[in-house]
């Protein structure tokens, strides 16, 4: 089984609202992010998360503006994949290998043991503020999905300043880095081409050159990080790889995960060879399982989504389960009669 964790986009007011209700881990997640990041941002961040109910249209869309910001994304993100995988681990569900997408890396790394929880919180709070107070004329940047390979992408972007290739996720999806007004002109030189794209919800050009400033100012917390060798192994957006036991090569290889490439094809299709089988996605969505459903094709795999956000929380939760069950995986049921009274059927 491997685990990939959902990066910045999948955020959403509310997310996995449920299993924070009905699990304590879920709590406890929040709870410690609350107590670690105080006094960080105007609110808590559970406030971010878990807003008051918006009365009209406007209050939605502020609700989503505020979530979307990157130093609240971050961190928001890897508090309720943190309390998702406790959540599995409580029925007995672990993961052979991990994985995550841009900064569900951070969560990966965490689930394979190199650093602590607070530790998780206070890196992704302190990557998101570096990114946004790394901009010295405010611009920085956007992204845009394109309906396209790498290859498919390159000739036709070529020439243009300001446009950089972000992320390379499947055989048909790219990402691309940029300003706004180049991101325009790609679009429209790909649509001529017949490609189609979308620009997508988050705040920054992200793997890319707008990050060097970022990246420099966490190289200086990361060399000063305590972390710990893998316990399971742990693979890289930027090599593609596992990555090595080496503390410092880690370090290193993190640092420079902001500014490079994400080659999320290329490690799915390696962590496949690897013996992966099962991918569970940990985290609010499904576009990780849409993508390893794009790498992976005609291979014989299963790829399931944690939670999906047109299913109750609760459902997809069970429907995991579920399917592990039918795939020969021990599953631990008890923890769904916590706290229920439970009375025998005599006959």
């Amino acid at each position: 089984i491997a685990f990939l964790f959902s990066g910045q986009g999948s955020q959403r007011p509310n997310m996995l609202k449920d299993l924070t209700i009905l699990f304590p881990q879920m709590q406890e997640s929040i709870s410690r992010a609350d107590v670690v990041l105080k006094n960080r941002f105007p609110k808590l961040l559970s406030e971010y998360i878990y807003p008051p109910s918006p009365s009209t249209p406007e209050e939605e869309q502020l609700n989503m503006e505020k979530l979307t910001q990157t130093n609240i994304a971050q961190p928001a993100l890897g508090v309720v994949e943190t309390g998702l995988l406790k959540i599995m681990k409580l029925f007995g569900v672990n993961a052979d290998m991990v994985a995550g997408h841009s900064l569900g890396e951070y969560v990966a790394l965490y689930a394979g043991g190199v650093f602590s929880e607070e530790t998780l919180y206070e890196l992704l709070e302190y990557r998101g503020s570096a990114i946004m107070n790394s901009s010295k004329d405010g611009d920085l940047g956007k992204m845009l999905a394109v309906g396209g390979s790498a290859k498919d992408i390159e000739g036709i972007i070529e020439g243009l300043n300001n446009v950089y290739i972000a992320n390379l996720n499947s055989p048909t999806q790219t990402i691309l880095s940029g300003n706004e007004e180049a991101l325009d002109l790609a679009s429209s030189k790909l649509k001529e081409k017949g490609l189609r794209s979308k620009k997508i919800n988050v705040s920054c050009a992200f793997h890319s050159p707008y990050m060097i400033p970022a990246r420099d100012l966490l190289f200086k917390k990361l060399s000063a990080l305590d972390c710990k060798s893998p316990l399971i192994p742990v693979y890289s957006n930027l090599s593609a790889t596992q990555y090595p036991k080496d503390t410092k090569s880690i370090l290193s290889i993190l640092s420079d995960h902001l500014i490079s490439p994400v080659r999320f094809k290329d490690e799915v299709e390696n962590m496949f060879k690897d013996g992966a089988k099962i991918f569970l996605e940990i985290g609010p969505g499904n576009v990780l399982t849409n993508l390893v459903k794009q790498i992976l094709n005609d291979k014989e795999y299963l790829a399931i989504p944690c939670n999906i956000k047109t299913a109750p929380d609760i459902s997809q939760l069970l429907n995991v389960l579920a399917q592990l069950m039918a795939e020969g995986f021990k599953v631990n049921l008890l923890p769904l009669f916590n706290g229920r009274e439970v009375n025998p059927i005599s006959g």
